[in-house]
């Protein structure tokens, strides 16, 4: 959600005319200001962001860098295919549940062959 904010005020699809202040990359102050926001709802723009960011990339724009999987959006340590693959047959979100960067490392060049082995299976 923050990364989408920022990149969709860099990219003018919002704008602070919207109430919306500056936003930069590596700025705590945007960033905490994002979230306070979304939390108090403090205008439109916010308001929409607290429903989601399918939802609000659908709004505003900037599909294509709405980073979601199932209408959920990416945790920030997405840790490669395995956690696609868990986060699809239900496994929880963490690395650690679904063994997500042992899977990675240990498999490494070999997960086409992987994924072809499941989609084989369903």
């Amino acid at each position: 959600m923050l990364s989408w904010t920022i990149e969709a005020y860099r990219r003018g699809l919002i704008s602070s005319g919207g109430g919306v202040d500056s936003l930069n990359w590596g700025d705590l102050n945007s960033l905490l200001h994002i979230l306070e926001s979304i939390v108090n709802k403090t205008n439109e723009f916010y308001t929409t962001l607290s429903k989601d960011l399918r939802y609000a990339a659908s709004v505003y724009g900037g599909e294509g860098f709405a980073l979601q999987l199932l209408g959920n959006e990416i945790a920030g340590y997405h840790m490669g295919y395995a956690y696609s693959i868990g986060f699809r047959y239900g496994a929880r979100h963490s690395r650690m549940d679904s063994s997500g960067y042992l899977l990675d490392q240990k498999y490494r060049g070999k997960l086409l062959n992987l994924l072809l082995f499941i989609q084989e299976t369903n």
